[in-house]
């Protein structure tokens, strides 16, 4: 059955976000990942089953398929590590998978199923919220920095069953509403605010 998550990536220096395909059919157990991963990502393989396992969720049975998209635009990295997981979870209904889709979800999966944090995250969030998305999970140690755009839902987890339940709609200690960064008197004489910088 196919499903669809929401990652993000960096073009350049800024975000932009990447769905996240995943299919099934019949067949000897593989998992293969298109859409012009690099080495990293195709090392995904290996965590994302791993994690899956060690968080106690069943792993889907028969071929895998996850298309990376844009297909012509190069993925690099761990980032996308947890899009995939949850992908492959709602292709077998062990998460609700239209819940899922309002959520861009990004984080490196380790072997145990924990998140570790990634970089670029700044550019990846703020992407996702031009783009649309209000809903966005990141790691915990992520948080500070993905807080500093407003206007969002940021759900800061520390593994893969933690982002199961922000999506199944359990996430409340994870969750805070971000807001614009206070900027005192003090900053504004310190460092100006470039207004009258030109070209």
């Amino acid at each position: 059955m196919l499903s669809l998550a929401f990652s993000a990536a960096m073009l350049g220096i800024d975000g932009y976000v990447v769905r996240v395909e995943a299919d099934s059919s019949p067949g000897s157990p593989t998992l293969a990942i298109i859409g012009l991963p690099d080495r990293t990502l195709n090392e995904a393989r290996e965590r994302v089953r791993s994690a899956i396992f060690n968080s106690g969720f069943m792993y889907p049975a028969g071929r895998l398929l996850i298309n990376l998209s844009p297909a012509d635009v190069r993925k690099e990295g761990p980032a996308f590590d947890l899009s995939i997981a949850l992908a492959l979870l709602a292709m077998d209904e062990q998460i609700d998978r239209l819940a899922l889709q309002d959520f861009v979800t990004l984080g490196e999966l380790g072997l145990n199923g924990s998140l570790q944090p990634i970089a670029g995250i700044l550019p990846m969030v703020l992407g996702a919220r031009n783009a649309g998305f209000t809903k966005i999970v990141v790691p915990r140690l992520n948080a500070e920095e993905a807080a500093l755009v407003e206007g969002i839902d940021l759900y800061a987890v520390d593994s893969l069953q933690d982002a199961w339940s922000a999506i199944a709609g359990n996430g409340s200690k994870w969750r805070t509403h971000t807001s614009a960064p206070a900027v005192s008197p003090l900053d504004e004489v310190l460092y100006g605010d470039f207004a009258d910088v030109k070209g």
